[in-house]
């Protein structure tokens, strides 16, 4: 069974960029784009998930704890176009195990869930445009 990456994300654009990205390297995907639809994400197995540092009016490093607590993810990484020391570090001290700025390649994402070099590189040339 593929694991499955919970998208958080105010930015409807990334979101589908994302899901489509993941979907293709094999993993399950389920986004919420709201407060809302993320209070409305049923309590399942979710082993990954990608936070935006600034969703809607709420900071993400608020988030952290509660979503670890509730979804118990192997990855909580954080997602920001706003990058900094201090953010990152705190990101870290509240339980994220990544911290990385967009825009995002596919496989520094992949790397941040887990997904071994060999693996990566399999998958990546699967669907690459580009066939040797």
């Amino acid at each position: 069974m593929a694991d499955t990456v919970l998208i958080i994300d105010d930015d409807i654009n990334l979101l589908q960029a994302l899901s489509s990205r993941l979907e293709r390297a094999g993993y399950q995907v389920v986004t919420a784009a709201t407060k809302a639809e993320l209070d409305m994400q049923p309590c399942a197995q979710v082993d990954h998930i990608l936070l935006d540092l600034k969703f809607g009016e709420t900071n993400g490093l608020e988030l952290i704890k509660p979503l670890k607590t509730r979804f118990r993810p192997k990855n909580l990484v954080i997602l920001t176009g706003y990058a900094s020391i201090a953010t990152s570090v705190a990101a870290i001290k509240a339980g994220a195990t990544d911290y990385l700025a967009k825009p995002i390649q596919t496989q520094i994402l992949l790397q941040a869930l887990g997904m071994h070099r060999r693996s990566l590189q399999r998958k990546l040339s699967k669907h690459s445009p580009i066939k040797q």
